[in-house]
């Protein structure tokens, strides 16, 4: 390992401040997933009696959960660490280790999103866990939110367009959810990319930020283009890819980035059929409960839970029905407001019935366009049409060739282990074979 890193690395340096170097040499070698969670600092290796290398001792050291360098170092990091074990069911957590790969997952975020609301009076939207994965960075973020200290269980106001993941190897690509989405269901994708491409994800509008969701996949596009075209980091060429509604909208945003002179490098639609395949007039008739029902099936199968497996029932109180069974399986910290999930089932109705209304205008966009597709249906989420379906109709829409990558997975699966190692492997395949094309 020394000879592969920088000769700077192997001076003499506190072993805090040579982690931190150490993790940041590894994130220019290795996708971030590889990199280990806790490192060991010794000045010699254990041996034998007789001079040989102890494994059995190393093996031993190798266990221990955490390092002196890595223990708590301020009371609010310690507030932390005592929350981080609790939920992740781990005797001890180091300073530096990484939410999701210590064990964390989106069910698990949102626990502690909510423990931490309970703890320190701040609601952090969810996508944080997405930017400051550790105790050391999130108690940062922390401290200067309670600089001064807000009103309990305060909101915060953040930008919808987060970096995900910093790096220098090609043209951004930003990443689109899908309906009333959170940028927390890409972690597994964004973790198994390669490790020095710069990731941006554009969270839906209405969900923290209290704002009313745009109607139209036009405004909604606009809104994210405005951002886009404001952001320094941004202003050279990028690459977009969206998850179902997602892949509507980052199209969208690619139309008006072009008709404005940018240049799109990659556009990737994660398994959303062309703009004219729904119809509004299949929601005109839908009631309150027809909406719960559809909302509570995605949500149970996207955290493998059963909720309301008979259907809320069409009576006043089933959104509080279904509000209950989501805290009832942990899906929402238990002191969840009504008031924030009726704003998400606000921008989930929104971002859908905005979809089905969607017809793009213009001349077909000259940009490498590939359809992510999955290979596995789910006959309950009521998804008719066929892969080579959606590949063709996507055609009249570009005029480049509309490659196809069957996913293994299903809809909602492809986004989540194992099937997203799949789906990482053939997006970083097509945005390298458009690097090598422009080269």
């Amino acid at each position: 390992l020394p000879h592969a890193l920088p000769n700077s690395l192997a001076e003499t340096s506190p072993a805090a401040e040579l982690e931190t170097r150490l993790r940041r040499a590894l994130g220019q070698m290795l996708p971030a997933y590889m990199i280990p969670t806790r490192f060991l600092f010794r000045t010699s290796l254990p041996v034998t009696g007789n001079g040989k290398l102890d494994s059995a001792a190393l093996r031993r050291e190798m266990q221990l959960p955490t390092t002196q360098a890595s223990a708590p170092l301020d009371p609010l990091q310690a507030r932390l660490a005592h929350l981080w074990r609790e939920i992740l069911a781990l005797p001890q957590i180091g300073l530096h280790e990484d939410f999701f790969q210590a064990g964390g997952h989106s069910l698990l975020a949102v626990r502690l999103v909510g423990r931490i609301a309970d703890e320190f009076g701040v609601r952090l939207p969810l996508a944080t866990l997405l930017t400051q994965r550790t105790i050391a960075e999130l108690a940062l973020c922390l401290a200067d939110l309670l600089r001064p200290t807000p009103s309990p269980v305060q909101p915060v106001r953040r930008s919808p367009l987060l970096a995900l993941q910093e790096g220098a190897g090609g043209p951004p690509l930003i990443l689109l959810p899908g309906a009333g989405g959170n940028l927390l269901y890409f972690n597994g994708l964004v973790r198994h990319l390669t490790a020095d491409l710069p990731i941006w994800g554009l969270q839906a509008i209405g969900l923290d930020d209290g704002d009313a969701p745009p109607e139209t996949v036009e405004a909604l596009a606009a809104r994210y283009v405005e951002l886009l075209q404001k952001t320094s980091e941004l202003d050279g060429k990028i690459a977009l890819a969206g998850h179902s509604f997602g892949g509507l909208v980052a199209y969208e945003i690619a139309r008006q980035l072009t008709a404005a002179g940018r240049s799109v490098s990659f556009l990737g639609v994660l398994d959303n059929p062309a703009p004219n395949f729904d119809s509004v007039e299949r929601y005109s008739g839908w009631s309150e409960a027809d909406w719960l029902r559809h909302i509570a099936l995605r949500i149970g199968k996207l955290y493998g839970v059963a909720v309301l497996a008979d259907g809320p029932q069409a009576t006043d109180d089933s959104g509080q029905r279904l509000f209950r069974a989501l805290r009832d399986a942990a899906l929402l910290p238990i002191d969840t407001k009504y008031e924030y999930f009726d704003r998400f089932i606000a921008v989930y109705r929104a971002n859908v019935i905005a979809a089905a209304l969607y017809r793009p205008k213009g001349l077909p966009l000259n940009i490498p366009f590939c359809l992510f597709a999955a290979g596995d249906d789910d006959q309950a989420l009521a998804r008719s049409t066929t892969f080579a379906d959606t590949a063709q109709g996507w055609q009249p829409y570009v005029d480049t060739p509309v490659r196809h990558c069957a996913v293994p997975g299903t809809h909602l699966s492809m986004l989540l282990e194992p099937h997203v190692a799949s789906l990482a492997a053939q997006l970083n395949a097509e945005l390298r074979s458009v690097l090598d094309r422009a080269a």
